[in-house]
């Protein structure tokens, strides 16, 4: 059982690399877990997920430009945040992997970082405003629109 475990993961000799989500899931556990607080820790866990979907099964060692590539096209549907962590957790584990010589070069490394799609701001228009403040029924916060609205905050 362990021997199996070992060889799907790539630790033994004649094996070939481990897939990206085999790899995923060793790294997490055996190094980046103990370190990490709770919302982090959910942060990485989500990250993992949406790597597994995008190229989990490919083997670490026939990572190149163009799957990175592919990896950084699935990530332009998330905001600029999740994207950009998503990216980090790839790289961290693919720079262990790099580390534990799965891999010669780290090919998260050889691209740009990943940004997400960045959403226009929808701002109310001077006669929005106006209404909202108009409708609030509540005084205090009837004059918390309207400074927020007038100072643009």
């Amino acid at each position: 059982m362990k021997l199996d475990a070992y060889v799907r993961k790539g630790f033994t000799p004649n094996s070939p690399s481990p897939r990206l989500m085999d790899w995923l899931e060793t790294w997490y556990h055996e190094r980046a877990e103990a370190n990490l607080r709770p919302n982090s820790r959910r942060s990485y866990e989500n990250a993992i997920v949406r790597l597994n979907k995008i190229a989990g099964a490919r083997r670490i060692s026939s990572l190149g430009h163009k799957d990175m590539a592919a990896i950084q096209d699935g990530l332009k549907c998330y905001s600029p945040k999740t994207a950009t962590i998503t990216w980090s957790v790839l790289k961290n584990a693919l720079e262990a992997a790099r580390d534990e010589n799965l891999i010669r070069t780290n090919p998260a490394k050889m691209v740009r970082p990943v940004s997400g799609r960045r959403r226009p701001m929808k701002v109310l228009s001077p006669a929005q405003a106006a209404e909202l403040i108009r409708n609030e029924p509540d005084p205090m916060w009837r004059l918390n629109w309207l400074l927020a609205f007038a100072t643009g905050h």
